[in-house]
């Protein structure tokens, strides 16, 4: 019985840790973006090919973009993104709210539109500021 039981234990603490999530892709707004620009939003993409990974994609200035994966642990109430064993961010399941990181960065989540590729559109969107910044700068 203490085998079965260990056993048991087991298979839940290592299930699919996507299982319970309901949206694969996530699309973050910044709570104090004025610029309002989807470029500033946070991507999350939950692959569940690599159990247990998060990839967040956010442009970090308009000439750079991030690409970070992070650890993902759920409870019933908020799914949480680590990395080296530390809290890095959660997002309320109830809310949608995403919060930690850097001031600023909070927000609200979304479900993305399947057919959305955040790094295409973050390169695409670099590139064209790159080009307008060369096209004003006068040295």
């Amino acid at each position: 019985m203490k085998k079965f039981s260990l056993v048991l234990l087991y298979l839940l603490l290592t299930s699919n840790t996507f299982a319970d999530i309901k949206y694969s892709r996530l699309e973050c707004t910044q709570r104090f973006n004025s610029d309002k620009s989807r470029f500033w939003h946070t991507f999350l993409i939950f692959n569940p090919t690599t159990q247990g990974i998060v990839t967040m994609y956010a442009a970090h200035s308009k000439f750079k973009y991030t690409k970070k994966v992070y650890k993902v642990r759920t409870t019933p109430k908020f799914i949480y993104l680590e990395k080296h064993l530390e809290l890095r961010r959660d997002i309320n399941r109830e809310t949608g709210y995403l919060s930690g990181g850097p001031i600023g960065t909070e927000g609200w989540c979304s479900k993305m539109p399947d057919n959305f590729d955040p790094e295409k559109f973050l390169q695409e969107a670099i590139s064209k500021n790159l080009k307008e910044q060369k096209s004003k700068n006068k040295f």
